[in-house]
């Protein structure tokens, strides 16, 4: 089996991916809801992967313990400080506001005119009765739960440096996507696409 590092085709699945077809897709407000209700479970699994990270490389136990390389406590603790407490766009009256992750999967699905955002329902269920029960429930989209899997899969190998390149590779193609997107639909602000997804393209993970 070849387990080499295929730099040239990975160059080529990421073209493919900036344009995939489901940007020209996203055209009116019901396919913006459609698109936004899959990839707040991108966001989730984003902060499952990097909660997990921070649990191994900075772990919160008492009494305190040094653990791992300065560089990689800073690495991890620095993408929380930004997903969990980040500075949001200023309030109407001009001073500052904080946003987080949280907030970034409930405000789209407001202006999409969602209700309860399903995410938030999921995240429930994941508390009361565990991760299996809420794959099963049948509230996120099927590709979000194989996706979802593929990430907990990672994670549950116990090994920190294979979820890292998981959490780099995502993080780091997102933006890209979201960026893609505002770009195809930077004629049509009628939709009201541009608005809406104005949050996701510049948050770190999308």
């Amino acid at each position: 089996m070849n387990s080499s590092l295929n730099l040239s085709q990975i160059e080529s699945l990421q073209q493919r991916l900036l344009k995939h077809a489901v940007y020209d897709a996203v055209n009116d407000r019901s396919s913006l809801q459609i698109f936004m209700h899959h990839h707040v479970y991108g966001v989730w699994d984003f902060m499952s992967l990097l909660k997990y990270l921070q649990h191994v490389i900075a772990p919160a136990t008492w009494p305190w313990q040094p653990s791992a390389s300065v560089s990689l406590r800073h690495f991890v603790n620095e993408i929380v400080l930004g997903e969990e407490s980040d500075e949001g766009l200023p309030a109407r009256d001009g001073q500052k506001s904080m946003s987080a992750t949280s907030t970034f999967i409930a405000r789209p699905c407001v202006k999409c005119r969602l209700t309860r955002p399903p995410a938030l329902e999921f995240i429930s269920v994941v508390k009361r009765s565990g991760l299996e029960t809420a794959f099963a429930s049948g509230i996120p989209p099927q590709p979000c739960v194989e996706f979802m899997r593929i990430s907990f899969g990672f994670i549950a190998t116990g090994k920190a440096h294979v979820v890292r390149l998981h959490l780099r590779s995502v993080g780091a193609i997102i933006p890209l996507m979201f960026r893609a997107l505002l770009q195809t639909h930077e004629d049509h602000r009628a939709t009201g696409a541009s608005v809406l997804l104005l949050p996701a393209a510049s948050h770190p993970n999308g």
